[in-house]
């Protein structure tokens, strides 16, 4: 709960939006999340195995010792589709 929280305030993004990109375990949104929360490549890699629970034969690891494995408009685009997915939940949520 610690971490998660964390990751949500140092991204400026809801908890329900963290929980959704470890939810579905998709090293990239790892990725981009560690990346827009101001994490080091190297913490992305612990975020997606420690956090994450992906495999190390699926985690995205860092290029050129310590660079981001996405470009930033890939990272920019796993955000907003994870924003996405938080939209939708929010809006099956309230028709209910």
């Amino acid at each position: 709960d610690f971490v998660i929280e964390g990751l949500s305030l140092l991204a400026s993004k809801p908890r329900l939006f963290v929980e959704k990109i470890l939810e579905t375990g998709s090293a990239k949104g790892m990725t981009a999340l560690s990346w827009q929360a101001g994490l080091t490549m190297r913490m992305a890699t612990q975020v997606q195995c420690q956090l994450g629970g992906i495999s190390p034969q699926r985690v995205l690891y860092a290029r050129a010792g310590d660079a981001f494995p996405l470009s930033e408009e890939e990272m920019r685009w796993q955000l907003d589709f994870f924003e996405s997915m938080v939209e939708k939940d929010r809006g099956r949520a309230a028709a209910q």
